[in-house]
């Protein structure tokens, strides 16, 4: 068969007709218990990376030829809404960025109700979530994970961007609620994808989100090292622990990271509610990992969108001081 048939066909194709997805997490590790009943998780959304060893690729039948030093292979990285199995150029690392995109809810249609409207309002408490993107000078791989491929498996896409971010895990269809992730109801899960895979959320002319981007001071070495880190230990974190807006986040767990990374204490503990880009970054530059020598346009600057300003409400205005006024608190304390 023509190999642009079959990629037609794949993409096209549901999934029910293809093999089984040989890195699909267990039901036994994926389960959420909601008002007494037993709920089993999206794992399209959000699963565990799990790093390939030399003897795996040969039982997956990866060509010899492709199986060069220098690369990280992984599974369960998402790319088009599918996990892909990825050959990572970890040896050519043209830089690591750091993203922050504003995720805060719109009230689209306010209540006159005094009770919904204070729901509506906290629902759409000022929330961004950051990233980190890792770019390449040689693309990254894609194989199927279909178990029914019988011959040698060949790469079926390419992309040139890695997304490392923690995530909030829940049931399919479930839209994200800032009081359902306060009271612990999804699990946390760190996860892997391309560029392209959350591009979507940014551009979409229903969200248009601002999404801000830096550069970062990590070397190659060190951002080889990071990715080589956190794929391993991806598995055993993810959905170990519930999500929580402020203690185990997605910003929280990336600085938990990068804190590791360099040696020092994690930041586990520290009160941080990510209301604002600003906010994000200024914790950075306490670390110094933004290069301010070299600034680069935003995302949304980069793909040619425009972003979509969320206007904050009196009560959000009202969190984001307080907030501040607790950031910076603690950082006089923690200078102390």
């Amino acid at each position: 068969m023509p190999r642009a048939l079959y990629l037609i066909l794949f993409f096209m194709l549901p999934a029910s007709l293809w093999g089984a997805d040989l890195f699909e997490p267990s039901p036994e590790k994926t389960t959420l218990v909601r008002n007494g009943e037993t709920k089993q998780i999206d794992t399209n959304r959000g699963r565990p990376i799990i790093t390939l060893e030399e003897e795996k690729l040969a039982d997956l039948k990866i060509p010899l030829d492709l199986q060069s030093e220098g690369y990280l292979w992984i599974a369960n990285y998402r790319h088009k809404k599918q996990h892909w199995i990825a050959r990572v150029p970890v040896d050519n690392i043209h830089r690591t960025l750091f993203q922050v995109i504003d995720r805060t809810a719109r009230i689209r249609n306010p209540s006159q109700n005094p009770i919904k409207r204070a729901a509506q309002e906290i629902e759409a408490m000022p929330h961004f979530h950051g990233q980190l993107r890792f770019q390449f000078n040689e693309p990254i791989l894609l194989f199927s994970q279909d178990s029914e491929i019988s011959g040698p498996r060949t790469p079926l896409e390419q992309t040139q961007d890695l997304l490392h971010s923690a995530e909030a895990s829940r049931i399919q269809g479930e839209v994200f609620s800032v009081p359902r992730a306060l009271k612990g109801d999804y699990k946390l899960s760190l996860v892997m994808t391309s560029m392209e895979e959350k591009q979507d959320e940014i551009s979409h002319p229903k969200f248009r989100r601002p999404a801000t981007q830096v550069l970062m001071t990590l070397g190659s070495e060190e951002a080889k090292r990071y990715l080589l880190t956190e794929s391993r230990t991806s598995e055993r974190n993810t959905y170990n622990k519930n999500y929580h807006p402020i203690k185990a986040s997605c910003t929280t767990e990336i600085f938990c990271a990068l804190d590791t990374l360099n040696g020092n204490s994690p930041a586990n503990g520290f009160l941080f509610w990510p209301h604002s880009s600003e906010y994000i970054l200024q914790e950075l530059r306490q670390r110094n990992l933004i290069d301010e020598s070299a600034p680069i346009p935003s995302y949304n600057e980069e793909i040619g969108v425009d972003a979509k300003i969320t206007s904050k409400s009196l009560f959000a205005r009202g969190v984001s001081g307080t907030l501040d006024c607790i950031y910076f608190l603690q950082r006089i304390i923690k200078k102390k």
